[in-house]
């Protein structure tokens, strides 16, 4: 199968109301989401590249949040860093003038237990999502097989 037919495949099956996931096809990529319907905050996408191969084509298949979740997600990091640069710059200068290193040690710590729970968050939304990802794997089959897939539950 070429690239061109199983992107058209993709693109024929977001047209029926039946397919189970909606999305856009703009050769040599697609994505599919889940509906808007069933959609919540961890809800996946799924990124496609087609790629011609001599044996016809390869799809790159990306699971991703939605832009927004990850943009939030990179804020809260860089948030962090720079509480991180705070509490060292604070232990720092309190070394250098004699005082205690108290507060600044357990501002680290803070920051440091708060960037070990923020780290558990793509983990916790790929458990929440794990249905909806099998739903998107499954929609895509259905779509180039060009005929319905029995979908095995978990």
């Amino acid at each position: 199968m070429s690239p061109e037919t199983a992107l058209q495949r993709i693109a024929d099956h977001l047209h029926r109301t039946d397919f189970g996931a909606r999305g856009w096809v703009a050769p040599p990529y697609a994505e599919l989401e889940v509906p808007a319907s069933t959609k919540h905050a961890w809800s996946p996408r799924l990124a496609i590249e087609a790629c011609e191969i001599p044996l016809g084509c390869r799809l790159h298949c990306r699971f991703q949040p939605e832009p927004s979740i990850w943009t939030l997600y990179m804020a809260g990091w860089g948030v962090l860093v720079v509480l991180g640069a705070v509490c060292i710059a604070w232990a720092w200068a309190r070394s250098i003038m004699g005082a205690g290193l108290g507060p600044p040690v357990g501002g680290c710590g803070a920051v440091v237990g708060l960037g070990i729970v923020w780290s558990l968050i793509p983990w916790i939304g790929q458990r929440l999502g794990a249905d909806q990802i099998d739903g998107l794997r499954h929609s895509l089959e259905t779509a180039l097989l060009d005929r319905p897939v029995i979908r095995v539950p978990r």
